[in-house]
């Protein structure tokens, strides 16, 4: 998510944290800290939901930010 919502182009770190922070959020339910603090893994279909909404979300945000044609000043 936040890759998508950046305003600007994004470098090599920001890309190495959200990947980083994607492992640990699809990994820590499943270790024994995520027992500790009352985590349980989704069941495995909804890891497809969640990657088609996130997909759609992305296609959306594309369409918004294409650059839009402009009208030429001699209202041609």
């Amino acid at each position: 998510m936040m890759l998508l919502l950046r305003a600007g182009p994004a470098g090599r770190p920001v890309g190495v944290a959200v990947a980083d922070l994607a492992v640990v959020g699809l990994l820590l339910p499943l270790s024994p800290v995520g027992a500790m603090l009352s985590m349980s893994a989704l069941p495995p279909r909804y890891y497809g939901l969640v990657g088609v909404v996130l997909g759609l979300y992305a296609g959306c945000l594309r369409l918004a930010r294409r650059p839009r044609g402009h009208s030429s000043p001699s209202g041609d």
